[in-house]
């Protein structure tokens, strides 16, 4: 597919098409459930836990202001309070939802090879390619790889928040960019597991789509962001993304 202006967008875009085809054939719902419920049991805790410091903090927040400010009307401390509980949250929720975005496209690289499969052909076209055979080494070093690729991330998500930190509007631009153009590599490289592609060769593909990997993985991450709700639309995001790879030819690549 041809490089376009608006790539970004199309990427996107993908993410909203994913969702309204799992929502229409239920014949993705069966597959869904397995990958679904071992995403929840890893990510339901987690958000708990999340929930349970969010309401610590606040109260923390809340007692601190009115010792430390002497703030005694009950609106401006709520006020104050919610002001520097924003701080907190900008700097922390981008960490908190490529965790939670992560591990759960984990589960869905060992339990969801036959959704993904699946997908294009609930879509009208299959993918163009057969699978690529697999070794019996291939999921453990695929694994390894793709673990070397999260924890690089994990690392510029971090040095991410700093520019965000001192560089306001366009440091946000620059952040959500790569993190979304990351991303994108990260759930590409979950179908991408399936058909016996390893992630530096998702990589070599999306370097000619950046713009649009980019958009996908931001689509991705803007859907990740609603509590639980996100957990749901997981497979349509998924589902996008295995339109995208086949609409991208991600399966036809050359062999090494």
């Amino acid at each position: 597919m041809e490089n376009h202006p608006d790539d970004l967008l199309r990427g996107a875009k993908y993410i909203s098409r994913g969702i309204g085809l799992f929502l229409r054939k239920t014949a993705l719902w069966r597959e869904a459930a397995m990958p679904l419920l071992v995403s929840a049991a890893v990510y339901l805790p987690l958000m708990c836990v999340c929930l349970y410091l969010r309401a610590r903090t606040i109260a923390y927040l809340k007692e601190e202001c009115g010792k430390l400010l002497h703030i005694k009307i009950e609106f401006l401390n709520n006020l104050v309070t919610s002001i520097v509980f924003g701080e907190i949250v900008s700097m922390t929720l981008g960490f908190a939802v490529f965790v939670f975005f992560s591990v759960t496209l984990l589960s869905w690289r060992f339990s969801g090879e036959r959704f993904c499969d699946l997908v294009p052909e609930r879509d009208g076209t299959p993918y163009a390619m057969p699978k690529r055979p697999k070794g019996g080494s291939f999921r453990t070093v695929s694994a390894l790889f793709w673990l070397v690729y999260f924890f690089n991330t994990l690392v510029l998500v971090l040095l991410l928040f700093v520019l965000m930190a001192w560089l306001p509007i366009l440091g946000q631009l620059i952040a959500l960019s790569a993190a979304g153009y990351r991303f994108g590599v990260m759930i590409l490289a979950t179908i991408g597991c399936g058909r016996g592609l390893h992630i530096w060769e998702i990589q070599r593909l999306a370097r000619k789509n950046i713009a649009a990997v980019a958009g996908l993985g931001l689509g991705a991450y803007f859907v990740q962001l609603f509590p639980f709700a996100g957990l749901i639309l997981l497979p349509g995001a998924i589902s996008g993304a295995a339109l995208f790879f086949r609409d991208y030819r991600f399966d036809a690549p050359k062999s090494n």
